[in-house]
C-alpha cells in the first residue's frame, strides 16, 4: 500500500465513513459454488454515500504485469488531497474478453472492499481468477490445521508480531467496527479478519501472518497505527 505524505485527514474521514457503512448486500449467486456474494454494484451502493458525505472518493484502473497477471489499481482520495492506494493482482481463467471482464470486475470489487474496510463475505473468487486454495483455519497467527508446521519465528519476528497484536488491540478500541475482535479472540472468524486487515494495508493476500517477513509485519503494524490509531 502507498500513501500521500500525510493521511491524518483521510484517516479521520474514513473512520467516520466506516461508522456509517452497512455490510454490502449479498444478492448475487456464484453458479459454480452455489454461494451468495455481494457484487460490485452492491459494494458501490454500500460505500457511495458514506464516502461522499465525508469528502472521500475513489479511482480504479487496470493494467498487466510482465507475467501476464492483471493488475487492478485502486486509489482512495480525500478532498484535502491526501490519498492511499493499492494494487491487486488477478489472473483471468480465460484470455478472452469475457474472462478479462470477469477478472476486472472481481478485482475491482475485492480491492475496493479491502481499501475502505467494507465487510462482505464472498466465495466466488474462482469464477474470475485462479484463486489460491482456501486458507487453513488459524489459531491466532499460526496455522493449526496444516500438514507442515508454520514457519519458525525468530526473536525479531516475535517482537514484530507482538507489536502488531498490540496495534490491532488499539485499532479495536479506536474503531471496533473496523476491528471487532479482541486480540485474545483466536477463533477462525477473528483470525480471518486479522489476516484481511493486514492484507489490506500490505496490498496482498495473507493466508498466515506468521509467514510474512518481519519487515512486512512491522510495516503492517505501522500502517494500521498511522491510519486508525494516531
Amino acid at each position: 500500500m502507498r500513501t500521500s505524505e500525510n493521511i491524518n485527514e483521510l484517516a479521520l474521514a474514513l473512520s467516520k465513513a466506516q461508522g456509517q457503512m452497512e455490510s454490502a448486500k449479498k444478492d448475487s449467486t456464484n453458479p459454480h459454488f452455489r454461494s451468495k456474494y455481494a457484487d460490485l454494484a452492491a459494494v458501490v451502493e454500500a460505500i457511495k454515500k458514506p464516502l461522499t458525505d465525508n469528502g472521500l472518493s475513489y479511482l480504479q484502473g487496470f493494467g498487466w504485469d510482465e507475467h501476464g497477471a492483471l493488475i487492478v489499481h485502486t486509489r482512495l482520495l480525500h478532498s484535502s488531497g491526501q490519498w492511499v492506494e493499492s494494487d491487486l493482482r488477478v489472473r483471468p481463467v480465460k484470455d478472452d474478453p469475457q474472462g478479462v471482464g470477469s477478472a476486472v470486475s472481481y478485482g475491482r470489487r475485492y480491492a475496493l472492499q479491502s481499501l475502505v474496510g467494507l465487510t462482505a463475505d464472498d466465495d466466488d473468487g474462482n469464477a474470475s481468477s485462479t484463486a489460491p486454495r482456501k486458507a487453513e483455519a488459524t489459531n491466532g497467527y499460526a496455522a493449526k490445521d496444516r500438514k507442515d508446521p508454520a514457519a519458525p519465528v525468530d526473536s525479531a519476528k516475535a517482537a514484530a508480531l507482538t507489536s502488531l497484536s498490540k496495534t490491532l488491540g488499539e485499532v479495536n478500541k479506536a474503531n471496533p467496527r473496523l476491528m471487532p475482535f479482541l486480540a485474545t479472540d483466536h477463533s477462525e472468524k477473528a483470525a480471518a479478519h486479522r489476516r484481511g486487515l493486514v492484507g489490506q494495508v500490505l496490498g496482498q493476500a495473507v493466508s498466515d501472518i506468521r509467514e510474512l517477513s518481519t519487515v512486512d509485519i512491522q510495516q503492517a503494524s505501522d500502517q494500521l497505527r498511522q491510519m486508525y490509531v494516531s
